[in-house]
């Protein structure tokens, strides 16, 4: 899925999934001009080592693990059963019948996020996917 996706973009492309540490993995992202990821440890790591975030958002609660700071941004669908995970378990998650907090978010919304994201003046070095 990851070559495939890498096909698709232009400039210098590392596919860098499954073949870094975690101390490798934070290098890359703190080369990055913004990283866009979904909740998970990755967001965190960008925000460690300083570097802006996009991060997209489901069923997890936002208010309990949004990247802190006024550089990130958070992508996400408010919904009358939102968030449904309250960390107890993926129960609740996998039963969810129609996954509307993460199919419903648009490429327009996360292309929108990424130019208000972006820093000021940052030009593409490269892109790592991770």
């Amino acid at each position: 899925m990851i070559r495939e996706m890498a096909r698709g973009l232009k400039g210098r492309i590392s596919l860098a999934a499954g073949k870094t540490s975690v101390k490798q993995v934070a290098a890359l992202i703190e080369q990055c001009d913004l990283l866009v990821c979904n909740d998970s440890g990755l967001m965190h790591t960008a925000v460690a080592v300083g570097t802006p975030v996009a991060a997209i958002y489901g069923p997890t609660d936002f208010r309990r693990t949004a990247p802190l700071g006024d550089r990130h941004t958070v992508i996400r669908r408010e919904l009358p059963c939102s968030p449904c995970f309250k960390l107890e378990g993926d129960d609740q998650v996998q039963a969810c019948p129609h996954h509307d907090c993460l199919m419903t978010i648009t490429t327009d919304e996360v292309l929108h996020a990424i130019t208000r994201t972006r820093p000021e003046g940052s030009a593409s070095r490269s892109t790592s996917l991770v």
